[in-house]
């Protein structure tokens, strides 16, 4: 099924709670799935970085390998966890994630989801 887009569906933000964040994704095929949360709002829109923000004033980070549903299914929920300074209701925070191939070497770079985006 070489006509499905890599991302089937998806990001959504599943949960949001003063230590944790996480976000529903599913993808054609095993992926790392990383998850990281800003404070404040964050401009990313279609630029050769928008996977790969700066990593300066990251709140939260998580990592995941996507979970095989079916051949051409796989779904991940990474989880961003923060152990100390919850995060606080009236703050706007940003979030991003990163798709990896199955080893979580390297990750997907804008051009791969240009026909898809």
């Amino acid at each position: 099924m070489e006509y499905l887009p890599l991302i089937l569906a998806g990001p959504i933000l599943r949960r949001v709670v003063p230590n944790l964040v996480t976000v529903w994704i599913t993808s054609k095929g095993a992926r790392t799935v990383k998850l990281s949360v800003w404070k404040g709002k964050r401009e990313t829109g279609i630029k050769p970085t928008v996977f790969h923000e700066n990593e300066d004033n990251l709140d939260l980070t998580g990592t995941t390998n996507t979970l095989r549903i079916d051949d051409n299914l796989h779904m991940a929920v990474p989880a961003a966890i923060r152990k100390t300074n919850p995060l606080v209701s009236v703050q706007v925070y940003s979030y991003n994630f990163a798709l990896g191939n199955s080893n979580g070497n390297s990750f997907v770079e804008k051009e791969d989801l240009n026909p898809f985006l």
